[in-house]
């Protein structure tokens, strides 16, 4: 059996729910906990997801005047804006809010998309397409390879 929380499973609990298998529709109408990790296993899970989400920022960089290793600090400043919100903040407020974790998971997942998308069109003035292209891909696959990993 999978994590359950996968973009495949998120899919099916709101699009096909009689689909998705009994045991993970039970985990993801699980109500939301607040997260609660220790300093260095967030670390680890931060830097994972910059590894994972990089090649898709520096795709959607390429060509800027930046050399690499500002690039590469554009990919750790997008997920610095990003990332605590997703895994300690809307998990504390979806379950002060009475929230399921696969709402949650759904809300954090939309809300990196669209705010990095939106960051790399305000602050590198990258076209809505490129950065909404780049940013879904980048959230897509650090979400799925990392649901695999962590």
């Amino acid at each position: 059996m999978t994590a359950c929380n996968t973009p495949a499973d998120l899919a099916r609990l709101f699009l096909a729910p009689a689909s998705l298998d009994p045991a993970c529709l039970q985990v993801l109408s699980l109500p939301q906990r607040a997260t609660h990790v220790s300093p260095g296993r967030y670390l680890e899970v931060f830097l994972l997801t910059c590894v994972l989400e990089a090649p898709f920022y520096l795709w959607a960089l390429r060509g800027s005047p930046w050399d690499m290793k500002r690039r590469c600090l554009a990919v750790a400043w997008l997920n610095l804006a990003t990332h605590p919100v997703v895994y300690f903040a809307l998990p504390w407020i979806s379950a002060r809010l009475g929230g399921s974790y696969g709402g949650t998971l759904a809300a954090g997942e939309a809300f990196a998309w669209l705010a990095e998308a939106g960051l790399l069109a305000a602050v590198w003035r990258l076209a809505w397409a490129r950065s909404s292209a780049a940013a879904l891909a980048a959230n897509l696959c650090s979400w799925w390879i990392g649901t695999h990993i962590v």
